[in-house]
């Protein structure tokens, strides 16, 4: 129980992204004109339900301490409209998720450079304070993680990319994003449990 008050949010947030990266893969191997509307019907109906939810658990919170309601729910009440807005207006919703697919190639490349350069100043800093191995290890990674990002950046950048799979691309990356959260969520428990046991002894 414990578990899923201080983890709800990001559970939730995995389940929303999850479904959305679900999506993407199934619509690109549909190949439907009406993909992009339907991704964004779904999204919209999850963001009002997720979003209801929300609010409830604000107001009932809100009787039981005597305290406003405002400051529990805008984020809530935002959510809601947008959701809102996904469902009433597909087809805007369906070119804003089309324009967000078009936007990813540039996010990869910055943050393969990024991951590129803190992979180079990861391994500088570790010949100098001596901690050659552990650098080393984590230029490899980086490296790799930096370099493969940056390539699909720049297979899947502009109007006629050599990889032309954006969706299915930007669809595996929501879905392992979703899987991280799920996981990080678990690796905080675990390590909350350690520190416990540490402490009782």
């Amino acid at each position: 129980m414990d578990f899923l008050k201080k983890n709800f949010k990001n559970l939730i947030f995995a389940i929303v992204t999850l479904i959305i990266g679900i999506l993407c893969i199934i619509a690109d191997a549909a190949n439907s004109s009406g993909a992009f509307e339907g991704i964004s019907i779904t999204i919209g109906v999850t963001l009002i339900i997720v979003a209801s939810l929300a609010l409830l658990a604000a107001l009932i919170a809100s009787i039981l301490s005597k305290k406003a309601l405002l400051g529990t729910s805008v984020g809530a009440g935002t959510l809601l409209g947008t959701g809102i807005f996904f469902v009433s207006d597909k087809l805007v919703g369906g070119l804003l998720i089309e324009y967000l697919i078009k936007l990813i190639p540039f996010i990869l490349i910055v943050t393969g450079c990024i991951i590129i350069v803190d992979a180079i100043l990861t391994l500088v800093f570790g010949f100098v304070n001596k901690n050659v191995k552990e650098s080393v290890i984590s230029f490899v990674v980086s490296a790799i993680v930096g370099g493969v990002t940056l390539l699909l950046g720049i297979l899947t950048i502009g109007n006629d990319p050599v990889i032309e799979k954006q969706l299915l691309i930007f669809g595996i990356i929501v879905v392992l994003m979703s899987i991280l959260l799920v996981l990080s969520c678990f690796l905080n428990v675990s390590s909350t449990i350690v520190v416990v046991n540490k402490k009782s002894e």
